[in-house]
């Protein structure tokens, strides 16, 4: 594809690991995003409208230390947003460790999103993803078709439980 302004790109071209996020204010557009579409809100996530690209951005972060670190910063500008509007506080602190973990369940939560689109399952919702005081719970429809995820969700202290339709 040409573009005048930018020269050739190469969207076949594959980003090394470090090079994931390209400007030190992607992670603050992309959060700018998730709260433009209504993604975040404080009852529930909803990644539904998200696309594949961001979804695979936001996985491969995980592959270098940088991409950890933008995450880990995803988290907090979640976990504030989340809290402002539960307790009208905007700063908390929290431990480095602590945001690590809401990024592997946040990473988890993705990956149970993409099972939602490929039908494995087709109910999916989440409880206190951003509240670092509470268990984080998954609710899906079909547990047995989360089996290759199992492991992470134990892993990541997440209770996961099996919504049935009343």
């Amino acid at each position: 594809m040409y573009n005048v302004g930018m020269g050739v790109l190469d969207l076949d071209k594959q980003k090394p690991a470090q090079s994931i996020w390209t400007s030190s204010t992607q992670v603050y557009d992309f959060f700018s995003i998730f709260l433009e579409r209504q993604v975040i809100n404080v009852a529930h996530l909803d990644l539904s409208f998200i696309p594949i690209d961001y979804f695979d951005q936001l996985l491969h972060c995980r592959h270098s230390e940088d991409g950890q670190g933008y995450l880990n910063l995803l988290m907090m500008l979640f976990t504030e947003f989340y809290q402002e509007k539960v307790t009208g506080q905007h700063k908390i602190r929290l431990p480095e460790e602590k945001y690590q973990l809401m990024s592997a369940q946040f990473l988890i939560y993705v990956q149970c999103e993409l099972l939602r689109r490929d039908k494995v399952i087709s109910y999916l919702n989440e409880e206190n993803l951003f509240n670092p005081n509470v268990k984080t719970i998954f609710i899906v429809d079909n547990a047995d078709g989360m089996s290759d995820l199992q492991t992470q969700i134990q892993n990541t202290q997440i209770l996961l439980r099996e919504f049935r339709p009343t």
